[in-house]
């Protein structure tokens, strides 16, 4: 099993890039792709949001039902 760490330091994502809609959907966009990528059932990924939102938690979670692993957030 392998674990991967993901969030805006990890992919050089600004902070400035939430500061508005049109910068703020690339920097997600890019990050979600990442954990698609990077989640299966033989890895652990980590993700770290700036701006955690209901959207972003519940992309994942579909995500997650897809692929039929578990997810946990705090």
């Amino acid at each position: 099993m392998s674990a991967v760490s993901l969030s805006d330091n990890t992919l050089n994502i600004n902070r400035s890039s939430y500061n508005g809609t049109s910068s703020e959907k690339p920097a997600r966009g890019m990050l979600f792709t990442l954990v698609q990528r990077n989640l299966t059932r033989a890895t652990i990924v980590a993700v770290d949001l700036l701006n955690h939102s209901k959207r972003s938690r519940h992309r994942v979670y579909c995500v997650d039902k897809e692929i039929k692993v578990e997810c946990h957030y705090s």
